[in-house]
């Protein structure tokens, strides 16, 4: 099986964070992000973000849609506005897209991105890399200044109640 890495991009320049992705021979970039678009950052959009992935010699993938941390269906929210994270692991879509995961890691280093440098604060540590690690399946999360941290490493940074609500 082939290792689980997750960076956020946060405020770096997309060349550094495909130097950080090539440092660790990913192969494939996973997008979690609900909307692949960010307004401050045309060059992470989907379209853009793609189109340097390859040329970079790794294969994007969207998959927002099902690991995604802010979903469409309203059902999934709280009225405060917060995210039933409970119940969005439970969901069909959230399961296939954790098979999917799995699958693709079965054969090649991929990394699950999302816009949120720090995985502490991001749903692909505190819901996706927690779910994969109950699964037995550790993730490394690759931090800005290159260094990598196993995520049962990280688990004691999440805020009280964040692990908990999965």
């Amino acid at each position: 099986m082939g290792t689980i890495y997750t960076a956020g991009y946060g405020s770096i320049s997309i060349d550094l964070f495909f130097s950080l992705l090539k440092r660790q021979k990913i192969k494939i970039l996973i997008d979690i992000r609900s909307r692949p678009y960010s307004k401050s950052r045309p060059e992470y959009r989907k379209q853009a973000l793609e189109k340097f992935a390859g040329k970079e010699g790794i294969e994007y993938r969207f998959l927002g849609d099902k690991l995604g941390g802010r979903p469409n269906d309203g059902a999934y929210y709280h009225s405060d506005g917060s995210v039933k994270y409970q119940l969005l692991r439970k969901s069909p879509a959230y399961k296939e897209g954790i098979a999917e995961l799995v699958a693709l890691a079965e054969t090649s280093d991929l990394c699950i991105m999302c816009a949120e440098s720090l995985p502490q604060r991001c749903h692909r540590g505190f819901l996706v890399s927690e779910t994969l690690y109950r699964m037995g399946i550790e993730t490394r999360h690759i931090l800005h200044e290159g260094r990598l941290i196993e995520h049962g490493k990280l688990r004691h940074e999440f805020k009280a109640g964040q692990i908990d609500l999965l």
